[in-house]
């Protein structure tokens, strides 16, 4: 009923007066102008994007979440894509000084984006070396053919330099979604470890998953922030959105190294608890662990780093 009496308070008082009063010249150009402003006010919208002045900082800067991920993973220098040469890796790829300070990353481009937080959190007391390639895995023997090869490079590098530490880290699921049944991808990785072995590594560490996330992080988070109604909030963490399948691996992976000497750390326990994974670093909501599915930013893959090195994996 009241929806029908404002309709007929409006007819009344505004629509028949503006279509049948007097004064037609000037109505028409006082809705000319009002038509004018509103487009006025909406293209001015549409060019700030959307006002988002409106909105917390912290909320502006996960809304408009933009990431320079190659600037400090040394991207076409030491980590390489699927067509550079296998033996492509710039010198400065190699570091590591007499001592026993010295730690090797090898693996995917997940493994390039964990370089940038061992840099930055151990890069004074540590020289680091990586070796790193998009879609290739540290498995010897495994992968398409310029993986295989780079691979070959790779280890024989590492007889080279004998680290003390090795780091090994992929996005695991994506070469195998079942490690506790044979298969090529198990056997090069166990083939692999025991190749390191053979070379005199001291330390190899295996790093588990991180957590996959259905969609690119900063829009999770932002959604969270949205729905957490009416007391917006940014989630510290999310219980929703990531995938299954890695928390899996990451058993099975533990499984397989518990009675070994290689040093197997789960990332997933380290960002994950029955409270969901976490989305940012602890008291820093402007500071997201990735920027799309997955690879870590530099502020998540420092918060890995200095976990790995507080519990004395790399001391």
């Amino acid at each position: 009923m009241a929806s029908v009496a404002l309709a007929w308070v409006t007819y009344r008082l505004v629509e028949r007066p503006i279509r049948l009063g007097k004064n037609s010249r000037l109505k028409v150009a006082s809705l000319c102008t009002l038509a004018m402003s509103a487009g006025g006010v909406g293209y001015l919208s549409y060019a700030l994007d959307g006002l988002p002045s409106r909105f917390p900082p912290e909320v502006q800067s996960i809304a408009d979440f933009k990431y320079d991920y190659k600037g400090d993973a040394r991207v076409n220098k030491c980590w390489l894509g699927e067509v550079s040469t296998p033996d492509g890796f710039s010198e400065e790829c190699a570091n590591v000084p007499p001592g026993n300070s010295s730690i090797l990353v090898w693996g995917d481009s997940h493994a390039a984006r964990l370089y940038p937080g061992l840099q930055k959190a151990l890069g004074d007391t540590h020289a680091i070396s990586q070796f790193t390639r998009d879609s290739c895995p540290p498995i010897l023997g495994f992968g398409y053919p310029v993986c295989q090869k780079s691979n070959e490079y790779v280890m024989a590098e590492i007889r080279r330099l004998r680290p003390r530490t090795v780091v090994m880290f992929g996005v695991w699921g994506h070469y195998q979604k079942d490690w506790s049944i044979p298969s090529p991808a198990k056997q090069g990785l166990l083939a692999s470890i025991e190749q390191l072995k053979a070379a005199g590594i001291k330390e190899i560490v295996v790093l588990g998953p991180a957590p996959e996330w259905s969609d690119n992080l900063p829009k999770l988070v932002y959604q969270g922030w949205k729905d957490s109604y009416p007391v917006h909030k940014i989630p510290a963490r999310l219980t929703t959105g990531h995938d299954p399948v890695p928390v899996a691996i990451d058993k099975q992976l533990e499984t397989l190294f518990s009675d070994t000497s290689v040093r197997y750390v789960s990332i997933m326990q380290v960002l994950c608890t029955k409270d969901g994974c976490l989305t940012h670093v602890p008291n820093r909501p402007e500071e997201l662990f990735t920027w799309d599915y997955g690879h870590l930013t530099t502020y998540g893959a420092t918060f890995v780093a200095r976990h790995l090195s507080e519990v004395g994996v790399l001391p």
